[in-house]
């Protein structure tokens, strides 16, 4: 019976996951490993689950009758565990988190992460950098870290969700772009700049009187990536909008200076982490959340 749950487990996680290859990763093992549990499962079932091309993988009818019944039974296995292992005092399994790019920061890896790991020792991380997580909802992850502006909604779902904090905006650039270019006073100033674009390009800012200023960027670089934005910042190639967290290393050495201060404390982003509306939430994830909270939570600069 054991094989049997092992075999149904991967093969959940495949029609999850949608390739082999990421449901091995997902589950900690090797792609053949992965292959020859998804066979074992289609010859004692006599049946062709999955059908395989170079390009992607698809149900086959018999395959959509069968997931619809077995999809719940790993969350179920784990949930058990889980229970059972709470009763004992262990906090343990594989937590998947899906983090947005620009949640990435200094704090994350030299603080959060090890000391969560360090804590709870016997839990799996498994990590992902996504540009959107609230559009990965539905797949198999356990906690989405989100942002949203203040006058936004987030999606409607059946998730719990928890503030962690506010994020403000910040403009940052390099003491040799600053004296080439010129030191902005003002939003309305930037105009002009070498704007280091991430994604959209509109720079949110609130003046002195609370009044919402926008400043549509320009510049030579494009780019979906924090982490070229924050190294063409420090080499001096422009001007960028981003979060405090993402540059508080490269300013506390003096390679990259904060501007307009004035104008972005109280431009934010509310982070919020999600995770399924079940009867009992895992420890790890009560912890993981628990953590979030308490680490960027206590550490943070709320707004008024």
């Amino acid at each position: 019976m054991g094989a049997q749950l092992d075999d149904i487990t991967v093969f959940v996680e495949i029609v999850n996951q949608g390739s082999l290859r990421a449901a091995a990763r997902c589950l900690g093992i090797s792609p053949s490993a992965v292959s020859k549990r998804l066979a074992q499962l289609e010859s004692r079932l006599a049946l062709v689950l999955l059908e395989r091309t170079t390009r992607r993988l698809q149900l086959t009818q018999a395959g959509e009758v069968y997931f619809a019944r077995v999809a719940k039974i790993p969350a179920l296995m784990a949930t058990a565990e889980d229970e059972a292992r709470e009763l004992r005092g262990q906090v343990a399994g594989t937590l998947r988190v899906a983090i947005p790019s620009y949640f990435e920061s200094a704090r994350l890896h030299r603080e959060f992460i090890p000391e969560y790991s360090r804590k709870y020792p016997k839990v799996r991380l498994d990590l992902q950098l996504v540009s959107d997580p609230l559009s990965h909802h539905g797949e198999s992850f356990d906690v989405l870290i989100a942002g949203r502006l203040p006058h936004q909604r987030f999606p409607d779902s059946k998730l719990k969700h928890r503030r962690i904090l506010n994020m403000r905006g910040g403009i940052f650039a390099s003491p040799s772009y600053l004296k080439r270019a010129g030191r902005p006073r003002h939003p309305g100033e930037l105009e002009g700049h070498n704007c280091l674009v991430h994604q959209s390009g509109v720079w949110w800012f609130v003046d002195r009187q609370g009044q919402d200023v926008f400043h549509q960027a320009q510049g030579n670089i494009c780019t979906n990536s924090n982490s070229l934005v924050r190294a063409a910042t420090a080499s001096g190639l422009g001007i960028s909008y981003s979060f405090p967290e993402l540059f508080s290393d490269l300013v506390e050495e003096g390679s990259v200076e904060e501007l307009l201060v004035d104008y972005t404390q109280k431009a934010f982003v509310e982070i919020h982490s999600f995770f399924p509306a079940l009867r009992y939430t895992p420890a790890r994830t009560r912890a993981f959340v628990d953590a979030l909270v308490d680490t960027f939570g206590r550490a943070a600069t709320q707004p008024d």
